[in-house]
């Protein structure tokens, strides 16, 4: 047990503090020395987004703080203008906004396939009653047990794992989308 409580000592210790700003902010600091770097070279409708590489060390970054927390973006660039500075942070919004339409895409569609799983699962104990009831071979019973189960497992590993996960990624991708964003 104590063991048990020296870890979360220890894990509030390690984890990464960040300095707030007035508002109770995140304060997010980025150094940018190739400003070329940031945007992808594709465009879609006009919607300019980040590259992958410039996203995935964001997502890196944004880990380490609480979903819920307010993030404030303070990005270090030289020789970036007022027009380029107004580019990166619409590119971020515009890459945010579109991982959040998949995000909610793909917890959609797991809901869909929760519910089926739930019915699946709910025919399949009643076929195990049928097949109980009728003395069926032992072999056949075994088999409608375990499809039963099998469904009724991955309904809960939808429910209490994936479905959470997602939410997460939903709330982070909020967070970046309502970021503040500060060039120094």
């Amino acid at each position: 047990m104590i063991k048990f409580i020296d870890y979360f000592k220890e894990r509030n210790k390690i984890q990464k503090q960040f300095e707030k700003d007035e508002d109770g902010r995140a304060i997010v600091n980025i150094s940018i020395s190739d400003k070329g770097q940031i945007l992808s070279p594709f465009c879609y409708e006009g919607k300019e987004t980040i590259n992958d590489e410039f996203a995935g060390f964001l997502d890196n970054v944004v880990k380490s703080i609480p979903p819920k927390q307010n993030i404030n973006l303070t990005i270090d660039c030289k020789d970036i203008t007022d027009y380029e500075k107004g580019n990166f942070a619409l590119a971020i919004k515009n890459h945010y906004q579109n991982k959040l339409i998949d995000t909610q895409l793909r917890i959609k569609k797991l809901n869909y396939f929760f519910a089926a799983c739930i019915l699946l699962s709910a025919l399949s104990l009643g076929l195990l009653y049928l097949v109980n009831y009728l003395a069926a071979p032992f072999i056949l019973i075994e088999i409608v047990d375990i499809l039963a189960w099998v469904f009724v497992w991955e309904a809960v590993d939808i429910f209490f794992f994936q479905e959470g996960l997602l939410r997460l990624e939903k709330t982070r991708c909020l967070a970046l989308i309502k970021s503040k964003i500060r060039y120094v």
